[in-house]
């Protein structure tokens, strides 16, 4: 008879790179989404985690499934995203997956898959696939549920809750680091103007005539201090039309939003005045407190994205950071 091999000690396991398994707190799960950004795919680790449900909602995606996008912190205010796929006839996987997802309590799970982090709501993403499994925390006795369970008992845990989900839903994510060189600014729009850049002036007959290079994009300024702290960014015609398109509108001024759109999609040159006049009297006259992410040029602000600021969650995000 052949005698057992010897075990390794802790030691060595530790130094072949072997560690017990555990659920990883939401910190861990950032250091690899961030990591699997990179490679802008899935990265093909599994995790397990824990966290505290702070936020439930469904993504219609065609007829084919529903994506469940479930969010979570802990202790560090960090943000974790599990998105599930369900097939929108499935009831019993749906009634299901709902009695799960109780606001305000540890959820744990086993072997979700990592996916790219997601910098525009500042949270590690991960996925339900196929090894997935939830842990039934009144079973465990793992460490880190324990921990979770005594934490959400605290004062510390309702301000960190609180303020993350006013933060989210403010669209001001917390311990932030945008990509590269991009802001974010609230404020109201208070004039726009044609910007031409690559064109010339008929010496002749005064008129611009545009070569392929000709730049015809805007610049506007955003007022985001009640007239105190002006920014001024340029915006290309793309942008600008999706906004007009899709947080305007269309009946604002007999039609003039659908009209000004329409011209900003074509690909001719800068706008009439009487049209530019419009496109300022819409914004103006809209009373919109815009929400307005910028990328910093070496000399200059680009805006990426205009849409509507949620007042309601800005105010709620200002009365939690007074408490």
């Amino acid at each position: 008879m052949q005698a057992l091999a010897q075990q390794p000690s802790s030691r060595r396991l530790q130094f072949s790179g072997f560690s017990k398994r555990s659920f990883a707190p939401v910190v861990r799960a950032h250091v690899l989404s961030r990591k699997a950004s990179s490679s802008r795919k899935a990265s093909g680790v599994h995790i397990d985690f824990a966290g505290v449900l702070v936020r439930s909602e469904y993504e219609q995606q065609g007829m084919v499934h529903n994506t469940s996008h479930s969010y979570f912190t802990d202790e560090s205010g960090l943000l974790l995203r599990l998105q599930r796929d369900i097939d929108p006839n499935d009831e019993s996987t749906i009634a299901g997956w709902n009695k799960v997802l109780e606001l305000g309590q540890v959820l744990a799970f086993k072997d979700v898959l990592v996916l790219p982090f997601d910098s525009k709501v500042n949270c590690a993403v991960v996925s339900w696939s196929q090894p997935t499994l939830q842990e039934k925390n009144g079973h465990s006795n793992d460490k880190r549920i324990r921990t979770l369970q005594k934490w959400i008992e605290s004062d510390d845990a309702e301000r960190t809750c609180a303020t993350v989900l006013a933060s989210f839903e403010a669209g001001l994510p917390l311990y932030c680091r945008l990509p590269q060189r991009t802001e974010i600014a609230v404020g109201y729009i208070l004039a726009i103007r044609s910007r031409v850049v690559g064109v010339g002036v008929n010496e002749y007959s005064g008129q611009y005539r545009s070569g392929s290079a000709a730049d015809h994009s805007f610049e506007i300024d955003v007022d985001c201090g009640g007239g105190s702290n002006v920014i001024v960014a340029t915006c290309s015609r793309a942008v600008l039309s999706q906004t007009i398109e899709m947080h305007l509108d269309p009946a604002s001024h007999n039609g003039a939003a659908l009209d000004l759109k329409d011209l900003l999609r074509q690909s001719g040159g800068v706008l009439a005045p009487c049209d530019m006049a419009n496109l300022n009297l819409l914004f103006a006259e809209s009373g919109i407190l815009f929400q307005v992410m910028l990328r910093r040029q070496t000399a200059s602000l680009e805006i990426l994205q205009i849409t509507p600021a949620d007042i309601g969650a800005l105010a709620a995000l200002y009365l939690e950071a007074l408490k």
